[in-house]
């Protein structure tokens, strides 16, 4: 079990706004924080590359993330918190 979070935000006059929040429950990241989605599967793609796939509560939802998004996870291994910061890298299109 690892957490996501998407770093798509904006500040406009001194007040931070989460951008893509209002399609409703269809969305599976809602940008107010960390939330558990379970690894389903890694599929190599390249020597350096690698698909997760992980699990949303519903099926018939969707990422919500945007091109130039990026996600930040949080793991846990040993009792103790690790991040991982990277780039959201869309493979297909934003209904899937």
């Amino acid at each position: 079990m690892c957490s996501l979070v998407s770093s798509k935000s904006r500040t406009v006059d001194n007040q931070r706004t989460d951008t893509f929040t209002t399609a409703g429950d269809k969305k599976a990241f809602d940008f107010r924080g960390f939330k558990p989605f379970k690894l389903q599967k890694v599929e190599p793609i390249k020597h350096n590359t690698n698909l997760y796939r992980f699990q949303f509560d519903s099926p018939d939802q969707i990422s919500g993330l945007a091109i130039s998004s990026h996600v930040l996870i949080r793991y846990t291994t040993g009792g103790l918190f690790g991040y991982v910061f990277r780039p959201y890298s869309p493979i297909s299109t934003h209904q899937m």
